[in-house]
Formats: structure tokens, sequence, C-alpha cells
């Protein structure tokens, strides 16, 4: 028989002892979880999916007896879709309620006297609350006797345990006293409520709304004036907390005052004080009617001079919030009405000709940065024309208030102006050309007030406006030209020609701008500065003048460095490489390897997950060095279907587009990439070398295979007998560990690489079939380039190398036939060493001794894993052979008058490589007197 017990509280370890049970049998029932109720929902014939999050807020987030409390009912009346909006904005349920009414009749029938007395005391309490307020509520007027012993016997029952020690009312009675208690009774469980959670040292942040609502119905003024002071003065990210947690005064009904109990100042302050947590969220409509109904109570208020001290608050702190600023109606006319009301006190005078330190050395007035602070922070057009509108209205003394900071630095002209247009662009569909005709009026207005740089900003505006947004480049030319016959040359005018000349690709137009005045664009600017001179920098690069392409680059490097914006300083790592791109281009190998491997340094501490622009600067100079990769080593590089490509400008967008559903590579497979560009190009940057510090002393055994044979393709293609010979046994181990170890190698990738090391090769592993045949493959390969080259030096040179060959490698077969051209064995490996010689000793060959030799090398060439070097070697020569032998030696050929014509043919056909020798070959076949059977034709025509 199953058995089960239930209990308000946790038993304790006796009693289940006693009962003889361990702590397993105990099983915690916490509020319901939504996954729970959606099942109950279902089990009760209603659509979990729907209801469960409506039956979870009614129910105090999922307290077991409302949960089925509210489900019995819904059940009952057929889940009515009219009750599910009123449950998810907490609207009472009549089933809670009936609940509820039946809960506070078991608590008359069970706790009468004290207990019950201390209970609708806590029942009235909001949220969670300690154990001290308890106590302090049982012992108000009519005081509860030892209210702990009282309050001990309700914990579990009615009064649940929450989080760090705090206390709950059970959401079964919550409020019950309101009902209960009478009416002043209540009010001063509210009294002491708040001033416990309001009235000490510091306001914790959870419970703050909770002791506003209590000070409310307490009526406790002081409590409130204090809390909305705290607010009103709080930092900006504490206000921002609170404002999470104060719900109750950030919703505060706007057409009743918040609190109409008292001195008349106080609603004010706590209106302010719902303004600012409004202004937290930065929503428009909401900040602008808060900040209305403050202004009407504002007005409400009879005392003029406490009118003006509030008046001035206000406006000092609505202007001093960035997300309000840019929300409200008139920013420019609130700021010329703190400036009246500066002059009134001797004290807000004196704060109002202070002037703020800032991080570039300048000094900024209150007025200056209120309007500086606005124009970066305009939503629109129109916004800004009606800011231009009030400054027209102005007195030139309030305008040079507002804008001397703007006219000490001419550059932050462009910021005043740009910001409405750039949020237009977000926007659609932008009416561009009212906005045209606006920054035309605003024009016209600047110059009349005198500030000719303002002026000049709202015409590279229209030139943006319609060059960028009405397609018209033409026009915007000419709106430039109309500009300076207003107010004469400018930098940035030309800065404005130059961009739009950039635009419509017109390279050569643009460039010859940027070097007549690169000097003057965007001096103040850095991060403007460093667009400037990427742009120039791709201009340059447009037109193949790539060293030049590079100082462009490197200058808007330096730019981007010195910037503030995080994102331009990241854009300073693209640069990097382009700048290394550009040095590759104009022939610099060493500058660009270096340059690309800090780029790398740079990226490594960047998340690519902290932003598209993060995850599209990894992944584009990995791409940028993978196609420096197969510039530098002859390969064919694809990303997908398509070939690796360069554009210049590309690892700097910008304006970068999101690539993070792309693969990113291993930051060391990139570094080896650029190892094997090092050692292709035959250069020494420091690349290698400095590899296994990056790696942290490891090693990518799949990566170091393609290291050794780009390092033997580099020195078979210079013929270097003795680097080549020094070099052969890592090579040979390589090939041996690839043998032993394709499942890790296939498993390791660039996304995933797997570390290790290729161990050198044991003597047992030496005499194996593969280890001879790569160290044979070496041999031939040198000797078949050598030969082909007509280098016999070289052939010398490795006929005295072999007394280098590390002992246990296989080759000194090799090394005897290549030297004297005689072998008995009748295998490939010598059958080629053979013609090696015979090739190198002789300048002429027979058409036959030709066929032979072609046979020969082809046949290894198909089998090298040399291959690439090895191939086009052979292609060249046999065409140039093959050539002379149909002009010059037709006499030597059987029936050349219908042999020659097929060899011609693929001669002059558009095949190359290896294809190209097989049907070479079969195409010779007839012309001399060698013959091969069916299947090793099949064999040549399929290589």
């Amino acid at each position: 028989m199953l058995c089960l017990v239930t209990a308000y509280r946790q038993p304790s370890s006796r009693a289940l002892s006693e009962l003889g049970l361990d702590e397993n049998a105990h099983l915690a029932v916490a509020d319901l979880s939504l996954a729970e109720i959606t099942a109950l929902v279902s089990a009760g014939g209603g659509d979990g999916d729907k209801w469960s999050e409506a039956v979870q807020r009614a129910s105090a987030w999922g307290h077991p007896q409302l949960v089925q409390a509210i489900i019995s009912g819904l059940r009952t009346r057929g889940w009515p879709q009219v009750e599910r909006k009123g449950l998810l904005s907490f609207s009472p349920s009549a089933d809670l309620e009936a609940e509820r009414r039946a809960a506070r009749g078991r608590v008359f029938s069970m706790l009468a006297g004290e207990t019950g007395r201390l209970l609708y005391r806590i029942s009235i309490l909001l949220g969670r609350f300690d154990r001290r307020l308890a106590l302090s509520v049982g012992a108000i007027e009519q005081p509860v006797a030892e209210p702990g012993t009282h309050l001990d016997q309700l914990i579990g029952p009615w009064v649940e345990v929450a989080v760090r020690g705090d206390l709950r009312v059970s959401p079964l009675i919550q409020n019950a006293g309101s009902e209960i208690l009478p009416p002043a009774e209540a009010k001063r469980v509210h009294e002491i409520a708040a001033q416990h959670i309001l009235g000490g040292p510091a306001v914790d942040i959870h419970k703050a709304n909770f002791g506003f609502v209590h000070a409310l119905l307490g009526q406790q003024e002081w409590l409130l004036t204090r809390l909305a002071y705290n607010i009103i003065a709080a930092s900006p990210d504490r206000r921002r907390q609170l404002s999470e947690w104060m719900g109750s005064l950030r919703h505060h009904r706007l057409d009743q005052k918040i609190y109409s109990d008292g001195r008349a100042g106080v609603p004010i302050l706590l209106r302010l004080a719902q303004f600012l947590l409004i202004s937290t969220g930065g929503e428009p409509k909401a900040i602008r009617g808060c900040w209305s109904t403050l202004q009407i109570e504002l007005a409400e208020l009879e005392d003029a001079q406490a009118r003006e001290h509030f008046e001035y608050m206000m406006l000092a702190k609505a202007l001093f919030s960035q997300e309000a600023l840019a929300c409200l109606h008139d920013p420019v006319g609130l700021m010329l009405r703190f400036e009246a009301l500066s002059q009134i006190d001797p004290e807000w005078r004196a704060t109002l000709q202070q002037r703020t330190p800032s991080t570039d050395g300048r000094t900024h007035s209150i007025l200056g940065t209120f309007f500086i602070t606005y124009a970066l922070r305009i939503p629109s057009v129109p916004d800004l024309q009606r800011a231009f509108d009030s400054l027209d209205t102005a007195t030139p003394a309030q305008r040079a208030a507002l804008l001397g900071d703007v006219s000490d630095m001419p550059g932050d002209a462009g910021y005043i102006v740009n910001h409405a247009w750039l949020e237009e662009s977000k926007r659609e569909p932008a009416d561009w050309p009212a906005h045209l005709k606006a920054y035309a009026r605003m024009a016209e207005q600047a110059n009349s007030w005198g500030y000719r740089d303002l002026a000049l900003r709202c015409h590279v505006a229209r030139g943006i406006i319609l060059d960028e947004y009405l397609k018209d480049a033409d026009t915007a030319l000419q709106a430039l030209d109309q500009a300076e016959a207003l107010l004469g040359n400018d930098p940035a005018l030309d800065r404005a020609r130059a961009k739009i000349f950039f635009r419509r690709k017109d390279h050569e137009a643009a460039l010859r701008l940027f070097r007549s005045n690169a000097g003057e664009m965007d001096r103040q600017d850095r991060a403007a500065r460093s667009y400037m001179l990427r742009e120039a920098g791709i201009c340059a690069a447009e037109l193949s003048q790539w060293a030049e392409a590079r100082e462009w680059f490197a200058a808007a490097r330096e730019a981007a460095g010195s910037a503030l914006s995080p994102s331009v300083k990241l854009m300073a790592v693209g640069l990097r490489a382009d700048e290394a791109l550009a040095a590759f281009k104009a022939g610099d190998v060493i500058a660009a390897l270096r340059g690309l491997d800090v780029a790398l340094n740079e990226l490594a501490s960047i998340d690519p997950a902290t932003s598209i622009v993060a995850g599209y600067r990894h992944r584009v100079v990995r791409h940028s060095i993978l196609w420096l990769f197969g510039q530098a080593t002859a390969t064919p590089v694809q990303v997908g279907d398509e070939s690796t490509m360069m554009v210049p400008g590309m690892c700097s967008n910008p304006e970068p587009a999101d690539l993070s559903d792309l693969p990113l590579g291993s930051i060391d497979y990139a570094r080896y990439l650029l190892v094997q560009a090092e050692i292709a190009s035959g250069v020494s940057a420091g690349i290698e070398e400095g590899l296994r510090i990056h790696l942290k002393g490891r090693a990518i055994p799949n990566m170091e295979m393609l290291v050794r044979g780009t390092r033997m393709e580099v020195l078979l293609r210079r013929l270097d007998a003795p680097s080549y010979i020094a070099a052969l046994p890592s090579w040979v181990d390589c090939q041996i560990y690839m043998d032993l170890n394709r499942d890790s190698i296939w498993q390791s990738g660039p996304e995933k690489p797997v570390y290790g090391e290729i161990p050198s090769a044991t003597s047992r592993q030496l005499k194996s079939e593969r280890a001879i045949l790569a160290a044979d493959d070496a041999l031939l390969s040198f000797g078949i380039m050598a030969a082909l080259r007509n280098r016999t030096d070289a052939l010398d040179a490795l006929s005295a190398e072999e007394k280098n060959l590390m002992p246990g490698y296989s080759g000194s077969k090799i090394f005897e036939i290549v030297a004297a051209g005689v072998s008995d064995e009748e295998e490939l490996p010598f059958y080629v060493a053979v013609q090696v010689y015979y090739v190198a000793q002789h300048v002429d060959l027979t058409p036959d001794e030709l066929f032979v030799a072609s046979v020969r090398f082809a046949q290894w060439a198909k089998k090298s894993s040399l291959q690439k070097v090895l191939t086009p070697v052979i292609e060249g020569w046999a065409r140039l052979r093959w050539s002379h032998v149909i002009e010059e030696q037709r006499f030597n050929l059987r029936s050349p008058a219908s042999s020659v014509p097929p060899i011609r043919a693929v001669l002059e056909s558009s095949e190359t490589g290896l294809k190209f020798l097989g049907k070479l070959i079969v195409a010779a076949e007839p012309a001399v007197h060698h013959r091969f059977d069916r299947s090793f034709r099949q064999f040549l025509l399929s290589l």
C-alpha cells in the first residue's frame, strides 16, 4: 500500500527517524513550472500551449493550489477565450478569489486571537519581507504578545520562506487583512513597512517598489519625498536598475496626481522621478506623455518661486538625460529656457558658466554640451529643422552659447548635421525630396547667423542625399559647386566630391582630389578620416597603384587606431590586412607576410561572436591569407564553388555583411598558410620561426605535412641539391605518418584541428614500400627537373650529396643509376632513372628516344607526390621537343604524312598537364617504332 503524507513544513531529521524514513522520502513541492502547468491544462481539456502562461500569471506564478482552482473553474466553463486576456493582464480571477475566500474562512476557524491578528497584518505586506518587519508589524498598537512565537506557527501553512531568508505571504490569503483590519490599523501597517524599507541608510532596489506602494497607502509624505530625491539624484546605471524593479511608479497613471495629500511640491517630485524612470526605456511616446503631465502639474503650482525652482530641476535632469533628450518636442527651446532660468539665481548662473574638460583636451560649456548631446541623437530631419528654427528665433548671444563649442572645432559641425539623415536612412520610405529642401533651408539659416562651417555641412548633406538616396550624382556635384560659389572652396566640399566619384567608381577623379586635399580632410574626426584614407587606398589599388595604396591604407590604419570608437579600432585590424595585401601586390612579400601575421595576433584577443564586425574581420582576414597562400604557392584555391579573390579594402569594410553562418577556420591554420607562403616566396619574414611560439609549442600534423611538401616543391624548383637532401628525411617521415594515421588526419580540419607531432621514422618503417617510394620519388623528381632544364651541374650536385643522406633512408640505387645510366632492374623507378641520365647527357634525341623519355616521365609524374611541380616542366619540355621533331626531324618519323597531323593537333590544342602528355604520347606512337598495348593506351588517355 502506498501512503502519502502532506505537510506544510519540511519534516525534521528526528521526525523522519521516528517514522523509520530517510531524507530521500521527503519531496519538496515547489511552485509549478510552465511545462507542468501546460500538462495540467491539457489534462483538464484545455489548450496547454495557449492557456499555460495565463494560468501561471494568475496563480502567483504557479502556486499549486491556485493553479488547481483556476483550471477547475475554466474547465467547468469550457475554457472561455474572453477570460484568457484578463488572466494575462493579472486581472482578478473569480476562481482565484473564491479560493482565497475559502482560505480566509479556514483562517477564521483555525487561527483565533493573536495568531490570526498577526497573520492579517502580515497579509497586507507586499512582496518579500524579512522577519524583523513581521515582528515590527506585530508590535504596533494592540501589540501581539510574543509575535515571534506566533510567526513561527504561521511559517509553513500561511507564510512561505523565500530566497535569502526572506518571507512572503501565501498567495491564498494575500491582502486578506485589507478586508478584515480597521482602516487605521491597516494604514499603520503600511507606515511601518514603508519606514522599514525606505527609512534606512540605503534602499534595497529589489524592495523599492513595495516600499513606494506602502508609503503611498500609509501616506508617508517624507518617505515619498526622500524616495523621489533618491531617484532624481541616482546615477544613470542605478536609475536603470530602479526602473526595472519599480513598475508601480513607472507605470503610474498620468491622469491623476501620484500623491495628492500634503505639500504641493511632492507630486511634482514624484512625477519627475517617474519621468526619469520612464526615460531609461527610451520609449518616445511614454517619455513625451509623462513630460507633458509634468509640465501641466508644474503649471498648477501657485508659488512662483517654487515653480521656478522645480522647473530648473526638471530641465536640468531632462537635458542631461541622453535617453529623454531626443524624445522631447523642442529640446533647443528647453535649453534656451534653462539658460533664462539660470540668470535668476547666482549659483545657477555660476553653474551655467562652468566648463567641463573632455578627453580630447577641450572644454565644453553646459549649454554647448546639451546641444551637441541632442544633435548626436536627433531622430529625424524634421526634428533637426525644428532645432534650427528655434536657433533662428534665439538671440546671437544665445546661439553663441549653444553653438560655441561647435565653432571652436569646425569639424564637429558634421555631427550636428549628419545624425538626422543617417536616422532617416534607416526608415522605409524616407521623404528624401523634403529632406533635401530642409537642408537647403538650414544651410541658409546657418549662413545668415555667420556659421559658415555649419552651412557647409548642410550643403554636404544635400550632396549625400542627391547621390546616395536620390541616385543623381551629377546634380549632387552641381549642388556642391553651388555651395562653393556661395561659401568659397573648402576641404569638406572636396571630400564630398571625392566620395561621389568614389561611389560611381571614378577612381582616377577621386584619387586626384584625395592627393591634393587629404591633409585637410576630416582632420578632427579620426573615424571619418580613416574612412576617407581607406577610400583613397581603394582608388589607388583599383588603378593598380599598389605602392601608393599601401601608404593610404597604412595612414588609414593609424587614424583608426587612435579613434575612440571600438568598432573603428577593430577596423584598424582590417586596414592592417588591406595594407599587407597592397604590399604583396606591390612586390614587398616580407611586409605582406608580417602585416598579416600581426593582424592575426590582433584578432586572437577578439571574440568573433561579439559582433557582426568582429566575425567579419576574423573571416575575411583568414580569406585574405588563403588568397595570398594561393598566389605565393601557385595553388588554385576555392571556397565552395568559387575561387578565392582579393578586392581592395575588403578586410576593413566599415559596413560588413553578417558572415556568421560561414565556417570560421582556426587561427593556427591561417598561420600555417602564412608559413607556406613564406617558404614558397623564398623570403625570410620570421613567420616560420615564430610559428611554434604562437602555437604554444604545439603542431598540427596535417599542416606540418603541407609545410614540408611546400618546402620540397620550392627546393625542387630551385634545384638546390644540398637543401633538398637535407629536407628529404622529414618529407619521408611525413609520408610514413600519413599512411599510418589517415583517420586522425581525416578528422583534423580548419575548424577543429588535431594537434600532435610527426615522429622520425623507425628503421623498420624506413624499409617499408611507402618509405622507399617517397625517397625514390624525391630523387627522381629532382633528376627529371635537372635533366629537362639541361642542368647537369645540378645532377652532379645531387650525386655529391649522397654521402649526406641520413642513414637508413632509401635512394642509393637511384643515385647510382642517375650517375651511370645503367640498370638491370625492370621496375619503373629504375627505368625513369636511366632516362634521366640519358636525357641529361644528350642534347639531341631521336624521335624514338624522345618517345621513350616522354612515356617514362609522364608515368612518373602521374605517380609522384611532387606532381604539381613536375608536370608543367615535363609538359613544356615535351611541347618544345615534339614541335622540333615535326618541323626538323620529319625524316626520322614513320609515315610523316599521316603521323605528323595528329601530333600537331595535340600540340595546338588547349589541353594542358598530364592530359596533354597522355594525348601527345598516344598521337606520337604511330610515328615511332615502339608499340604499347590497349590497356596502356587507355591509361595514357585517362591521365
